[in-house]
């Protein structure tokens, strides 16, 4: 993000020098990438994004510079215009507010477009789960009513383009392309106002007849989406920053932007510091933080802006009075503990089978520990509850994640050899996550006799050895795979590919491959007289456990 220094400094209370405002956006928690003249280029972070205009930045700053502490902007108040949700299904949540008392230039414009698009890019996840519309207020009769389209042949003049059906919006607009299929092929949500006229298709496009342009004196937020935590979190940001931009902002009914009230110990807060502060001071540091605080005793009570979601518990607080402190206060010293630190005995074996994979000429490649019920999965897989994105399942095995891999790469050119170390999954009280090498090779002359070299080379390289010995898996293909033994155990398994797995993941060439249980190989022997642990007890185990 661009930032105007003289921009942000007219913000400012006490109009801080240029070179004091560079000084401080680092311990704001802003890296500066670039600066020319009076432009300072920033990247800020995702869980501040309070941050995504110079309103915000401001406020960070008034409290960081000891110009003002506190809230930085007024909590919004009630608003009496009236919005009626009738909960269309295809996004049933909707929050808004209102705002007035100010104008609207185009600095304003361009900073409320590059807010609107962070956040629906970021905590909208692409829209999906929450999207903004900013309306000019004044060509907005309400009461409102949010319901669900009957007929898609409904016209309005969507925001840039003459009239047109909902139907023609979804098709031929940009953003409708963009974003139509997030609607599916059902009823469309529409938002009118009292005259029966569409002001927003959400959360594809808003209507010509309300953009807000420079002059506009009041404006009217929409926020819709399918969880109301959701959508208010990102109509509190918006609440903000318009408050820091001189608006009065009110909140319609059914919208609840109320802080949270949170306490921390002062000797938590010293802790975290390494410097002893008194309740009083703690409260004080909290408050450059742009946090309402005061101390009782030794606890120091907290009211957090909605617009800061990113504070949920005392360690946060505690994080957020460090920044008020001022980290350029805080001089570095030397642990007490003067035993050296070094790599862990896992950390040494991954290196040691990631280069010996690389040196017998494979790839390494990094799939998710979450995935669907790949083909060659052998059932059982533990699932997910309540998984939000991606897959509903742990994996068991590596070696599906890998053939899909394959899967995706058929077009090109063969040999293709790949590995992969990571977790995968077993059933238990607690759950076991075992640390696992897996590999694949796809190629015309791929088969068991690779795999078993290639398993073989891999554990040499560990320091270990392992015999095989038939068994049968529904991955591998019956009479062409073996589990791999050592010391009377079974740590892994290698063989060709089963027919029916490569074909579900539509292989066109032979493909055979191994998978080892690192924990059980280190367990085993396996690398300890390659490497020393340097845990403190002398210990070092790959196998963890993780409560499901």
């Amino acid at each position: 993000m661009d930032l105007s220094l003289s921009g942000l400094r007219a913000q400012v209370r006490g109009r801080p020098a240029r070179g004091r405002i560079v000084e401080a956006l680092p311990y704001l928690g802003l890296d500066i990438e670039s600066a020319s003249g009076d432009s300072v280029r920033v990247e800020y972070s995702p869980n501040r994004p309070d941050y995504s205009t110079e309103y915000g930045i401001a406020a960070g700053l008034e409290g960081l510079l000891g110009e003002a502490d506190g809230p930085a902007a007024a909590a919004p108040r009630a608003a009496r215009a009236r919005l009626r949700n009738k909960k269309p299904a295809a996004r049933p949540v909707i929050v808004g507010a209102c705002a007035s008392g100010a104008r609207v230039d185009g600095r304003m414009i361009r900073q409320l477009i590059s807010m609107q698009d962070d956040l629906d890019a970021g905590m909208g996840r692409g829209r999906r789960r929450s999207s903004i519309g900013i309306h000019d207020m004044d060509r907005v009769r309400f009461p409102l009513t949010y319901e669900q389209a009957a007929r898609r042949s409904a016209r309005f003049a969507p925001l840039g383009a003459e009239e047109m059906s909902l139907a023609e919006a979804l098709r031929r607009t940009e953003q409708g392309r963009k974003y139509s299929g997030l609607l599916g092929a059902g009823p469309v949500p529409v938002l009118r106002d009292a005259d029966g006229r569409i002001i927003s298709l959400p959360p594809v496009v808003n209507s010509e007849r309300t953009a807000v342009r420079e002059g506009t004196r009041s404006l009217f937020v929409e926020v819709t989406g399918h969880e109301k935590a959701r959508v208010e979190d990102a109509l509190s940001v918006v609440a903000f920053t318009l408050g820091r931009a001189g608006f009065e902002v009110g909140r319609l009914p059914g919208a609840s932007l109320a802080g949270r009230r949170l306490s921390v110990d002062a000797a938590e807060i010293s802790s975290v510091l390494g410097v002893e502060v008194s309740a009083a001071e703690a409260a004080r540091c909290l408050r450059r933080a742009r946090l309402d605080a005061s101390a009782a005793g030794s606890r120091i009570a907290c009211v957090v802006p909605r617009h800061r979601f990113d504070v949920r518990n005392s360690r946060d607080l505690a994080e957020e009075a460090a920044l008020g402190y001022g980290v350029w206060r805080l001089e570095p010293r030397m642990p007490a503990w003067s035993a050296p630190g070094g790599r862990d005995a896992q950390t040494v074996m991954l290196e040691r089978a990631a280069l010996a994979m690389v040196g017998l000429g494979y790839t390494e490649v990094l799939n998710t520990c979450l995935a669907p019920d790949l083909p060659g999965s052998s059932g059982g897989l533990l699932r997910v509850a309540d998984p939000k994105e991606g897959g509903a399942f742990l994996r068991g095995s590596l070696l599906p994640g890998l053939a899909a891999t394959l899967s995706a790469n058929v077009h090109r050119p063969y040999p293709q050899r790949i590995f992969e170390t990571g977790a995968a999954f077993e059933r238990g009280r607690p759950v076991r996550e075992r640390l696992v090498l897996a590999s694949v090779s796809a190629h015309a002359g791929a088969g068991f006799s690779e795999a078993k070299s290639a398993a073989v080379a891999a554990l040499a390289a560990l320091g270990a050895s392992a015999s095989t010995r038939a068994f049968s898996d529904p991955a591998l293909q019956e009479g062409r795979a073996a589990r791999l033994v050592a010391k009377n155990r079974t740590v892994g398994k290698v063989g060709e590919i089963a027919s029916e797995v490569a074909s579900a993941h539509r292989l066109r060439v032979p493909a055979a491959g191994f998978e080892v249980d690192l924990g059980l190989i280190f367990d085993a022997g396996g690398g300890r007289g390659a490497h020393k642990s340097n845990r403190a007890d002398g210990r070092g185990r790959a196998g963890r456990t993780a409560q499901a």
